[in-house]
């Protein structure tokens, strides 16, 4: 049975005692010894050294002995017995090995397992053996160009640190005290990850003892023009970031169309082991939502004293003819074709030969206006004379307003993605007006056909609605979705969010267009009725305004984050709401605002 290890401190004890001591241990393995165990009187034969990790030529001490010299495996890296009366002595802790007993003597001890291995389980700071090339890949802002990886060539950005930790199979990444303008992105593929900040970076006109040493209190920055510092998603291996500063910039102007951009420090999304330790992170300002476009003016109606669009046509009113016979064509009501909003006025009444004529027409459309399924034709004349003119018609009524955009939501959505801005609501357009009522005809005498109605003007268009206004974008530190997030001495931080955009004002409608003249009357006839105007188009609905957006230091779905030693947090104000758009130039209220936006340093999304 083997001798129980002797720890390391026994060695110095053996070695005083036995009066010679050898070189310190390495990490190379040892060899074997010599001979099997002799009689104690010629001194004991070495036995089996051990083996251990121990360079082979200083790994042992060599023992003296009154009866005689243990041969063994001293040069191979054990420790060499004392041979006296027979008594051995076993390697010593931390010896690569020892030798066997002298003659008779107990058995050799087991020798030691060399220098004590890296604990890979803390962070090189705590551990420094793991600051090595066979540990880590090492980054360092500003490297040469083709850096490798390693302590004497390393890579310049981060991600060329993963990409070169990825290549050589290692899950390590140190990263010198600088600041990196680039975003730093962990995905699915990129398996278990440890990145280390709060290191001193390498400098080819130093003393090399000062290179990526730690540095307490002084951290790595990630700070990018624009994005997100730090993102990491679907990662189903632990990821470990420590001593790093992530700074985002402020969100940038918006694009009209596009969402409201927001500022976000980080995002861990579905992923199962991620731990963020003395990190900081800090979101910018977000953007301020965009203001709502008014509402444009609706097109007027046309009428006869204005150039008429293509397409369209005007036949005047026709008036009194007397003749012998009855023409071969009778003369129809004045009229024109509808306008691009689809209003027409309506035709004027035909007359007749010695007969009543026939009544003007209603202008359309006639719902959607105010008040709607208005016959606005004028009659025809009942009886003869020219104090029986044809009837005039009425004016078209206006069309209905449109209406405001709906409150915008009190909160915006999260996702794993980041933040959508809580917009307004559009308006809608208003509506057209009603063409102008036809005016009938006069009555036809024997011989005569009578005068016919003149038509009714054109409904003027629809104001358009007022748009939306934009949410205010966010402004926040860190989102955590549905992820395992462990949080160790994390600082979050996040500033003023962006104020929502005010809400489009009302679009006028446009003005009715003018009627024509009926017909005139002549020899004891009376005159056609004229068209009358049509009804001004309805004004559009103004936006309302967009909610501000929210400042927030952490947001997460899901498993709530375990904070070990947190920090005080600090968080920023809530953007300030966009006013609804205005109304009260066409006689409407005004649209609904936004809400202010919310702030706290921490906020659960609930599912």
């Amino acid at each position: 049975m083997n001798a129980p290890k002797i720890m390391r401190f026994a060695c110095t004890t053996v070695c005083i005692a036995a009066s010679g001591c050898g070189s310190p241990p390495f990490s190379e393995r040892g060899g074997t010894g010599g001979s099997p165990p002799v009689d104690a009187s010629t001194g004991g034969g070495g036995g089996q050294s051990g083996t251990g990790g121990g360079s082979g030529n200083n790994g042992g001490h060599a023992g003296a002995s009154a009866g005689g010299s243990a041969a063994g495996g001293a040069s191979a890296g054990g420790a060499s017995g004392s041979g006296a009366s027979g008594a051995a002595t076993g390697g010593a802790t931390g010896a690569s090995g020892v030798s066997g007993s002298g003659g008779g003597g107990v058995d050799a001890g087991d020798g030691g397992d060399g220098a004590a291995k890296c604990d890979e389980t803390k962070s090189p700071a705590a551990e420094p053996c793991l600051l090595s090339d066979e540990h880590a890949v090492f980054v360092s802002k500003g490297a040469a160009i083709g850096g490798i990886g390693t302590k004497e060539s390393p890579v310049s950005t981060i991600s060329a640190g993963m990409m070169a930790a990825k290549a050589a199979g290692l899950k390590r990444i140190i990263v010198c005290n600088a600041t990196y303008a680039e975003n730093v992105a962990i995905q699915s593929t990129d398996g278990g990850l440890s990145i280390y900040g709060g290191f001193a970076c390498p400098a080819a006109s130093s003393d090399a003892g000062a290179n990526w040493t730690p540095t307490p209190g002084v951290h790595a920055v990630v700070a990018p023009p624009d994005g997100v510092p730090l993102t990491i998603k679907g990662a189903m291996a632990k990821i470990i970031v420590g001593g790093i500063d992530f700074i985002a910039a402020d969100a940038p102007i918006p694009t009209p169309g596009q969402p409201t951009p927001s500022s976000i420090g980080g995002i861990i999304a579905t992923s199962t082991d991620v731990t963020l330790m003395d990190v900081t992170v800090t979101a910018g300002k977000g953007a301020d939502g965009l203001p709502g476009a008014p509402g444009a003016a609706g097109a007027d109606g046309a009428d006869p004293t204005m150039q008429l669009p293509d397409g369209l046509t005007l036949t005047p009113a026709g008036a009194a003819v007397c003749s012998a016979t009855a023409p071969a064509m009778l003369p129809v009501g004045a009229s024109w074709t509808g306008s691009a909003c689809a209003s027409q006025g309506g035709a004027g009444g035909g007359p007749l030969y010695n007969a009543q004529g026939h009544d003007g027409q209603s202008g359309v459309p006639q719902t959607d206006v105010d008040p709607p399924n208005k016959k606005n034709g004028g009659s025809a004349a009942i009886a003869a004379g020219p104090s029986n003119p044809g009837g005039d018609g009425m004016q078209g009524s206006i069309g209905d307003a449109g209406t405001n955009g709906p409150v915008a939501p009190a909160f915006g959505t999260f996702g794993a993605d980041g933040y959508a801005s809580a917009d307004g609501h559009a308006g809608t357009d208003g509506h057209t007006g009603q063409g102008g009522g036809g005016g009938g005809a006069s009555f036809g005498t024997t011989m005569c056909t009578g005068a016919g109605g003149g038509v009714g003007g054109m409904g003027g268009c629809g104001g358009g609605h007022g748009e939306a206004g934009k949410g205010g974008g966010a402004s926040v530190a860190l989102i955590s979705w549905d992820s395992g997030l462990t949080l160790d001495m994390v600082q979050l931080t996040s500033v003023t969010a962006g104020a929502g955009g005010n809400g489009g004002d009302t679009g006028l409608g446009g003005r009715g267009g003018k009627g024509t003249a009926g017909g005139n009357g002549a020899n004891g006839i009376g005159r056609g009725g004229d068209g009358k105007p049509g009804g001004n188009g309805g004004y559009g609905g103004a936006g309302s305004g967009g909610t501000g957006g929210p400042s927030y230091g952490l947001v997460y779905h899901g498993t709530k984050p375990t904070e070990l030693h947190p920090l005080a947090p600090k968080f920023g104000s809530g953007g300030q709401h966009g006013k609804g758009g205005n109304g009260t130039a066409a006689g409407s209220s005004s649209a609904p605002d936004g809400a202010d936006g919310d702030a706290t340093d921490r906020h659960a999304v609930m599912p």
